[in-house]
């Protein structure tokens, strides 16, 4: 099974609450392209990112970092010596 970008799971949020990605970076006090980074998944959540969402959708921080985490060590290379 292949991981999911944590931006996608916000995609589908943001789709189901109709609101457009250019509003949402606004809240975020983003740019729209650095917004649109994230949703297409390449750009990491971040700390401070994390937190605003948390705000947002009733969540927290954690939730969003554990996504990005899990993300990141099933799409990161294997380390061999």
């Amino acid at each position: 099974m292949l991981p999911i970008h944590p931006g996608e799971i916000l995609k589908d949020e943001l789709e189901e609450l109709d609101l457009s990605p250019s509003e949402f970076a606004k809240h975020l006090s983003l740019s729209v392209d650095q917004f649109s980074s994230i949703l297409s998944g390449t750009n990491r959540i971040t700390v401070a990112i994390a937190k605003e969402l948390a705000k947002y959708f009733g969540t927290t921080a954690q939730f969003w970092l554990n996504l990005q985490m899990f993300f990141d060590l099933k799409t990161a290379p294997s380390l061999t010596n």
